[in-house]
């Protein structure tokens, strides 16, 4: 099974580009270790430590199946066109990692973590600390430019 997954993961790695945009016959998820590097157009949603399948290194759960409201580890960027609207510690789910909760619906007066940029077209408004919020990012209010 792990030889599999890993054959998994290296395709993956290589036809990176043709996976970033995903339709629902292309989606996928599956497991791997931080060994490697997560495929372009993948995201991490789980992260813990697995001795038995990954030794040293992290098991990650990865999709390139996005949605909005659904929340990514910070072992991955944020893709883009979307932003990360809340940032926790959640050891749970995403070990080491910070959880993101992303979205790609933007609209006038939302608020969006620093953790990923303000999207072109669109400009901060106010900024403050809320780690309640955004845990050690900023806390934006954006507007459309």
């Amino acid at each position: 099974m792990h030889r599999i997954l890993m054959a998994m993961a290296l395709a993956a790695t290589i036809l990176g580009p043709s996976l970033a945009v995903a339709s629902p016959a292309q989606a996928a998820s599956t497991t791997m270790c931080s060994a490697t590097p997560v495929p372009a157009g993948w995201v991490v949603t789980q992260a813990h430590r697995d001795p038995a399948n990954c030794g040293p290194h992290l098991h990650y759960w990865i999709t390139n199946d996005l949605y909005n409201g659904m929340h990514i580890c910070s072992a991955t960027r944020v893709p883009a066109g979307w932003v990360a609207t809340q940032a926790q510690t959640n050891p749970v789910t995403c070990g080491p990692h910070l959880s993101y909760w992303v979205t790609s619906n933007l609209y006038n007066g939302m608020h969006i973590c620093s953790a990923t940029q303000v999207p072109a077209g669109w400009v901060v408004t106010r900024s403050q600390t809320d780690p309640g919020t955004c845990g050690p990012h900023l806390l934006y209010w954006i507007t459309r430019a």
